[in-house]
């Protein structure tokens, strides 16, 4: 078992290079196979690949083949601290291996993919209608552990990697699964390495306090990692990499368009320090009403999420937790290169602290309802980090089209482009709908004339509620109308679509809905 399962690039290593510069000494061997993940930044076509390792010496590699792909590791620093842009690099060899067999039919399958010049997970290397009811291009091996009630059970994986594994048209047919009605103390699935998977990486049901750490997912067709059946709880999933994940026939319609990286459907467990890469979600909470999204979350932090297809983070359909003496939080939340960095249906007694959100397409937090207590707090969104392309994120917060959000001590930068904004109001409304109020506290605004954006009139009032978004405390930004007082003037910081007008703490705002 080696002592470092993964690291992270110090320098970007350039497609034809035979060399890796690592942040941090490693105890791998040459021989050992390694994969070096992307970034998702720079212009040049970026791709997780997989190397020999000739030699090392300290935290240098030496590779047998060159490099067929550039890995850019960014720079950049906010508030004296430095962005972790780096690529990732794990150890994929183990000294036990568990391996399942590669049909004659996958074979044909992959070169037919090749020959069309088709990249792993290509809507156009899914099955033939013909083909679907037999599935045997994706038959792996499969290791399930079953614990039953009662009985004393434990569970102890470490060091092994497992290839070719899980079946895509067999139900819970995982590469891994750990099933049963137990409580799992003293167990772990430790320093492993689940890759070329044909179903899922791992899947949980109905297991409680296993801890899943420093665990390495890779080339996995559907989910990474499950917590499948909305009854797990205690479980700590902790420092895992989960990259390259595709869509597949076989398996839900979810896992077919945008595979989640971390799929929870029970949030009483602890998720701390994973990162995912080039999935279709990050971390996906799909919370059943009632039972799973009344539950509170025990922990979420230090996870990371980027070059994803859809967001970094979704929490959907709803996030209710019985909670009253404090929020639940979700903390230290850092999303880059991604469609959207977090979104949030519909929530209540929920905080998002901490979170980093830069260079996504096209928005950093999207609260889309509020039905109370919902807030965003020490936070940092960054429109773009500098690319050539300058391409800037839509919104880097979308306020809720029902109800109220608080946001306090949050900076945004780099909103310069007449293309983006830092706040949006109303997030998904039409016409008609939102005029609630949005309070605001602490907010900072670098490099970012462009700072509040009412889509239409009547959308929204956002209270500032210390001065630091009109310089007047205790006022309100609202899109401009007649009826507005005389008192109040037009600002040209807010709103492209709709011009913006800042009132003064005297004046009283009532929302209205005229049901005609």
């Amino acid at each position: 078992m080696p002592k470092v399962a993964f690291t992270h690039l110090k320098s970007s290593a350039h497609a034809n290079n035979t060399q890796l510069l690592l942040k941090e000494p490693v105890d791998w061997q040459p021989g050992d196979e390694i994969m070096v993940g992307r970034t998702g930044l720079g212009d040049t076509q970026q791709q997780e690949e997989m190397a020999v390792i000739e030699s090392v010496n300290n935290t240098e590699l030496y590779l047998r083949s060159p490099l067929r792909y550039s890995h850019d590791v960014g720079e950049g620093w906010v508030n004296g601290q430095s962005l972790p842009l780096s690529a990732v690099v794990a150890l994929i060899s183990r000294r036990v291996v568990v391996q399942g067999n590669v049909t004659m039919e996958r074979m044909s399958h992959l070169r037919q993919c090749v020959k069309a010049g088709v990249t792993r997970g290509g809507s156009k290397c899914l099955y033939k209608r013909s083909e679907r009811q037999l599935g045997s291009r994706d038959l792996g091996a499969i290791v399930v552990v079953e614990a039953f009630q009662g009985e004393a059970s434990q569970l102890r994986v470490e060091g092994v990697q497992f290839r070719h594994m899980g079946q895509a048209f067999q139900q819970h047919c995982s590469a891994l699964t750990v099933a049963g009605n137990a409580w799992m103390a003293d167990s772990y699935i430790r320093g492993c390495c689940i890759l070329d998977s044909f179903g899922q990486g791992l899947r949980l049901t109905g297991i409680s306090n296993l801890n899943v750490d420093s665990n390495v997912f890779y080339n996995i067709s559907g989910h990474g990692l499950l917590l499948g059946e909305g009854l797990e709880e205690g479980n700590r999933i902790s420092n895992n990499i989960v990259i390259g994940l595709s869509g597949t026939d076989g398996l839900s319609s979810i896992e077919t368009l945008s595979p989640a990286g971390i799929y929870v459907r029970a949030p009483a467990n602890h998720i701390e320090g994973n990162t995912v890469c080039a999935a279709g979600y990050g971390y996906f909470f799909h919370l059943f009403p009632e039972g799973p999204s009344k539950m509170p979350l025990l922990s979420f932090s230090e996870n990371v999420a980027h070059s994803c297809t859809r967001y970094g983070l979704l929490v959907y359909p709803e996030y209710l937790p019985d909670s009253p003496n404090r929020p639940v939080q979700f903390n230290n939340f850092t999303a880059w290169s991604s469609q959207g960095g977090a979104q949030i249906f519909s929530s209540r007694n929920l905080e998002l602290q901490h979170f980093w959100i830069y260079a996504c397409k096209d928005f950093g937090i999207d609260i889309v309802e509020s039905l109370g207590n919902t807030s965003v707090a020490d936070s940092i969104l960054i429109g773009h980090i500098g690319q050539k392309d300058r391409t800037c994120t839509s919104a880097g917060l979308k306020t809720p089209k029902r109800y109220q959000l608080f946001i306090s001590n949050t900076a945004f930068r780099n909103f310069d482009a007449n293309t983006c904004t830092a706040i949006r109001t109303c997030s998904g409304c039409y016409q008609g709908q939102g005029g609630f109020t949005v309070r605001a506290e602490r907010l900072t605004f670098i490099n970012s004339p462009f700072q509040v954006s009412f889509p239409f009139p009547h959308s929204a009032i956002l209270e500032d509620l210390d001065g630091s978004v009109t310089g007047q405390k205790g006022s309100h930004l609202l899109p401009s109308t007649d009826i507005l007082a005389v008192s109040c003037t037009a600002s040209a910081n807010f709103s492209q679509a709709s011009g913006g007008s800042v009132c003064g703490s005297d004046l009283v705002f009532h929302r209205m809905s005229l049901h005609l």
